[in-house]
Order: C-alpha cells, then sequence, then structure tokens
C-alpha cells in the first residue's frame, strides 16, 4: 500500500506552491498546495471580489462565499459592495466554514484571509484521511489530491455535474451559520443537548490538556466543528511552535470529551459538541 504522506514529502519540492484543478458544477477552480506536513496538505484559493460577482458565478464556489458575506439569498454583482461589507464583517467570517459538494463528498472550507483585493479559502487534508476515502472508491476531493500527489491522471469528467440552481435560497442550507443549526449541513441527526449542570458534572476531574481543548469548543461559536478549525483558536496560541502542529496533541485530548459524551464524532473529519 502506499505511504501518502512519505510520496508528498519525497515530492515536496515539485508539488509545494503548485496548482491543480478542482470542478465543482461545471466550473474549473485552481487551488493551490500551500503547504505539506507529516501528517496534512494545505490547500488555498484566492477569489477575486470580480470573480465573486460575476455573472457566471452563481453555481458554484462563488455562491457559497457570497451565502456568508450577506447572510441572505441576494447575489450581489457589484465587487465593490461585496467587499464592502466583507471587510466590515471581517472578524465574524474570519471563523465561518461552509462545506461544498465536490464529486459525490461535501467538504469544508474557511475563510483564512480577507483583503481589499480578494478572500482566500483553505482546507486542511490528513493523509490519513485521503487514502481512506480514496481506498473505498469515492469520487471527491481527496481523489484528486490522491492522484496528483503520485502523479497519476485524473479522470475529471467524474466531477463534471451541474449543482441545482431553480433557488439560490436552497444552497444557503449548506453553509455554517451561527443562526442556523449546522447539524443539517452534514446530517449529524438528532442531537440531545447536555444542561448546563450535566456539563458541570462531567467535568469534575477533567484538567489540564482536555480541558483546554473543552475550552477551545466551547469558544467555538459553531456546534461542528473539525480539529483544523479548533488549532486556529486563539487559546493555543502560547504553545504554538514554528513548523509544527498542534492537532496530533488536541486530537489525543478530545478523546476524554468524546468518552465523557461531551463531544460525539461523525464523519471522517467532523466534531459536534453537546452542550
Amino acid at each position: 500500500m502506499v505511504n501518502l504522506s512519505k510520496e508528498a514529502l519525497n515530492n515536496k519540492n515539485n508539488i509545494l506552491n503548485q496548482f491543480f484543478v478542482i470542478i465543482v458544477g461545471n466550473k474549473e477552480y485552481e487551488f493551490k498546495i500551500d503547504n505539506i506536513t507529516n501528517n496534512e496538505i494545505f490547500i488555498q484559493k484566492k477569489f477575486y471580489f470580480e470573480e465573486l460577482t460575476s455573472e457566471d458565478s452563481k453555481s458554484s464556489f462563488e455562491v457559497y462565499i457570497q451565502n456568508l458575506i450577506t447572510d441572505s439569498g441576494d447575489f450581489i454583482y457589484n465587487s465593490s459592495e461585496l467587499k464592502q461589507r466583507s471587510i466590515i464583517n471581517k472578524d465574524n467570517l474570519m471563523r465561518k466554514m461552509f462545506a461544498i459538494p465536490i464529486g459525490d463528498k461535501k467538504h469544508g472550507f474557511r475563510i483564512i484571509s480577507i483583503t481589499s483585493r480578494y478572500i482566500k479559502i483553505e482546507n486542511v487534508l490528513k493523509f490519513e484521511l485521503i487514502e481512506k476515502i480514496y481506498s473505498k472508491g469515492i469520487i471527491s476531493l481527496e481523489y484528486i489530491l490522491h492522484e496528483y500527489i503520485l502523479g497519476n491522471d485524473i479522470d475529471y469528467s467524474l466531477f463534471k455535474e451541474e449543482i441545482p440552481t431553480d433557488s439560490i435560497e436552497d444552497l444557503i442550507t449548506e453553509r455554517v451559520d451561527s443562526n442556523e443549526s449546522s447539524d443539517d449541513l452534514i446530517d449529524v441527526g438528532d442531537i440531545d443537548k447536555l444542561s448546563e449542570d450535566e456539563v458541570d458534572l462531567k467535568l469534575i476531574n477533567i484538567k489540564g490538556w482536555p480541558k483546554l481543548v473543552f475550552d477551545s469548543i466551547d469558544g467555538y461559536d459553531e456546534d461542528v466543528f473539525t480539529l483544523e478549525i479548533l488549532e486556529k483558536e486563539e487559546i493555543y496560541d502560547k504553545f504554538r511552535f514554528e513548523g509544527e502542529s498542534l492537532i496530533p496533541t488536541i486530537e489525543k485530548n478530545l478523546h476524554p470529551l468524546v468518552d465523557l459524551g461531551l463531544v460525539k464524532k461523525f464523519d471522517d473529519n467532523y466534531y459536534v459538541k453537546l452542550w
């Protein structure tokens, strides 16, 4: 079996900062490989405001990003207006995540930068997850990255499918929004929330890193989260070292919270808090 992490690291000089294509709906997007670690690969793309407001952008990535910015079903064609809304709401948008279907699977992206010219989005994927999804034969972003890293041909014909756009309002349900239930995003099912007293009782013997992880989840606005999202929380800033990921430590100390029933893991990369 191919060790994808090893292959990516061995070929790092050739693929880092290079671009590969993702197809969403009927549009092609060039994403850049921004970073490669022992466990993960970081992909990013800049969307210029002119792109986000063009007429042919109403059925793909752009409409999902617009929905985050406008918090409505209205598509904005004026790039200056969209830029102004983005900059005004920058602090809130930088914590937002949205999911978009690529092939047969939804993938979560988050806004990591907003400038006067563009919005940059990012996805961080674990090599372990890429290998797992690829082995199941699921047509997805993982399939594209797996083949790209190994230098294999990618069958993009598998991805060419229109995203229904009869009503832009239908797409709003795909976004993670603090004013809506994010459970609909990834189908987490019915969740019974714990009361404050129940949470306090479960936390009696929780201290150190597990408590720090709990606090980072508690401070995050959404119910649904990923390890990549948690790692970016300010609460971990004093523990950061250049070039080292905190994700393995966060994941290890998230396990006690899962065992206590404070957090539930679902899908391959998502968690939900239960309070």
